[in-house]
């Protein structure tokens, strides 16, 4: 494992090297470099598309953002109570009960984004969703893949927070300034 100051795709692409499998991922561009090498599959984070209807509803109380949050938290429910089932049958239970939610879920977006205006912030955030159904929906394919990558974005959530304090801290004098 090595450090790296930036976050372009020769930073995901060298750390993968030599390595084929599943990305779970946002939208963030840099990937596409990575998932074209090797043999890997784009698997979305579905807490990123639900993060921007909460964004929504709370900034204006989005009834259509709320609606789409309802919908997401019966996908986590089904994960809920797939959670320690082997593979096998964590995906039975994926097949049977979210893909009959989530293509509903998708004719529904759909549907509402012919209602919203065009550059408004709840058709950004369906068409976030719309346009990345494929990698959104990927877990439904593979009971291995998680629904999100919150696991590993809560294992890192300690440097991200520390990374605007360490700032400051790069002498005595610069963590006096920061103290005051």
């Amino acid at each position: 494992v090595a450090f790296w100051a930036g976050r372009g795709a020769k930073v995901p692409a060298a750390f993968l090297r030599g390595w084929s499998g599943t990305v779970v991922c946002d939208d963030y561009k840099a990937y596409d470099a990575v998932l074209k090498l090797e043999q890997r599959v784009e698997a979305g984070c579905t807490a990123h598309s639900r993060r921007k209807f909460e964004e929504l509803v709370k900034d204006n109380g989005s009834v259509v953002a709320a609606q789409a949050m309802q919908r997401i938290a019966k996908l986590y429910q089904v994960e809920r109570e797939a959670r320690h089932l082997p593979e096998k049958d964590r995906l039975a239970i994926r097949q049977n009960r979210a893909k009959p939610l989530c293509d509903e879920m998708q004719n529904w977006l759909t549907l509402e984004r012919q209602r919203v205006p065009d550059g408004s912030g709840i058709a950004r955030a369906i068409d976030y969703s719309l346009n990345r159904w494929g990698p959104l929906t990927a877990y439904l394919r593979d009971g291995h893949v998680p629904i999100d990558n919150n696991h590993v974005e809560n294992l890192m959530r300690p440097w991200a927070m520390g990374r605007k304090a360490w700032l400051l801290a790069g002498s005595e004098v610069a963590g006096q300034r920061g103290a005051r």
